[in-house]
């Protein structure tokens, strides 16, 4: 992984009312930051929440409903369109099975829970991450972060009262004498009405993965998935076994007996993963059966090594007795040459710069000469 030292940079604080909204601007982030070209490479949500219940508490799971709404638009189009919830599957599908920070604990009434998520523009497992993925900072006037909040329901049934806080803080590299313009990176949310469904467009699919739903947390019980099939439009994928895939996913990533992603178990006796009980925090409980993974790169992946390819659309299909589903994907979207030259433009106006050179990055630093062109980070000297 290309590792950089990130500089933090507190955003203003989201200002959160049930049922309300709110657009979080990106204008204001530096262009330059020590002598050097400021690139945006993730961004934090620092968060906390204290309900008033009339009965009952809030769940670990429950407090990610402060955001039922999260669009992550660059200015030039989405790189996140999801939820808490949908984020929080985000980081833990890219990470191999676990949060990149420790969950909350489950909250009585009138207690302060921290709540912490974090959106990186890039798979940050990738072997070029997170240098492939930085977007720079004086490209993004038009940037921002789209909020929707729930009603006070919508955090938990008994919910009279909440307050809610969210400090947003980006997390920048600093590039000397270079602007990078990164793969279109895009993580999506679908609803599928039938075990049928398409996601369209050409497309590297990194990540894919179903759930009951993207805004409950539902178990996933034997048979409700059963069995998966893929179609690229180039080739399928044989029709697999979603148990084996949701064992799949644990094994190849080494997450051993404890973390947090489950896929569908076998049976009811198939509890194969532990994690911390939220309520007692010096027990463990089994790991809720929420995500079943359909495909997944290992750590240190590459672009050009991505198998999942799709010129027209991704068909996915399912066999059991679920008949709707909800769909996340982690995919890399094509750009061609001049919408990547835009991103290049607008960061180099900005600067008041010249470009020197534009040139598709590659790890090994020796030109590319592979035909997905239209899927890798381009490197512009100025």
């Amino acid at each position: 992984m290309k590792g950089t030292g990130l500089i933090p940079y507190p955003l203003r604080t989201v200002n959160w009312a049930a049922g309300g909204n709110d657009n979080l601007s990106l204008q204001g982030l530096p262009k330059t930051l020590f002598g050097q070209i400021a690139h945006l490479a993730a961004i934090q949500f620092d968060c906390t929440v204290t309900p008033t219940l009339s009965s009952g508490n809030m769940t670990r799971y429950e407090q990610n409903n402060i955001v039922t709404g999260l669009d992550f638009y660059d200015g030039f189009g989405l790189r996140f369109q999801g939820n808490f919830f949908t984020l929080r599957q985000k980081e833990i599908i890219e990470n191999g099975g676990r949060t990149l920070c420790p969950e909350p604990q489950t909250l009585a009434t009138t207690e302060a829970g921290n709540l912490r998520r974090y959106l990186s523009v890039g798979p940050p497992n990738f072997d070029g991450s997170p240098s492939d993925f930085l977007l720079p900072c004086a490209a993004l006037e038009n940037a921002e972060l789209r909020f929707r909040f729930p009603a006070l329901t919508g955090l938990t049934a008994n919910c009279t009262a909440a307050t809610v806080t969210i400090r947003p803080i980006a997390w920048l590299a600093l590039l000397p004498k270079e602007i990078r313009v990164p793969p279109a990176y895009m993580w999506a949310q679908y609803s599928a009405g039938a075990a049928d469904y398409t996601i369209q467009g050409r497309a590297l699919y990194a990540y894919l993965a179903v759930m009951e739903s993207l805004t409950a947390q539902s178990a996933i019980a034997a048979g409700e998935f059963s069995a998966f099939s893929l179609d690229t439009g180039v080739g399928s994928v044989n029709t697999m076994d979603a148990a084996t895939l949701a064992s799949a996913f644990i094994q190849q990533n080494g997450s051993g007996e404890f973390g947090q992603l489950q896929g569908e178990p076998r049976n009811a006796q198939d509890v194969i993963l532990r994690d911390v009980n939220p309520g007692t925090l010096t027990a463990l409980g089994a790991t809720p059966a929420q995500t079943n993974m359909l495909c997944w790169q290992l750590r240190d992946a590459r672009i050009t090594k991505i198998p999942l390819l799709t010129e027209s659309g991704m068909r996915i299909r399912w066999t059991g007795t679920n008949t709707t589903a909800g769909i996340v994907c982690g995919r890399i979207e094509s750009q061609s040459a001049n919408a990547a030259g835009a991103i290049a433009a607008k960061a180099l106006s900005a600067l008041g710069l010249r470009q020197t050179y534009a040139k598709i990055k590659t790890i090994s630093k020796k030109p590319y000469t592979g035909d997905r062109p239209d899927f890798m980070p381009w490197a512009i000297g100025v």
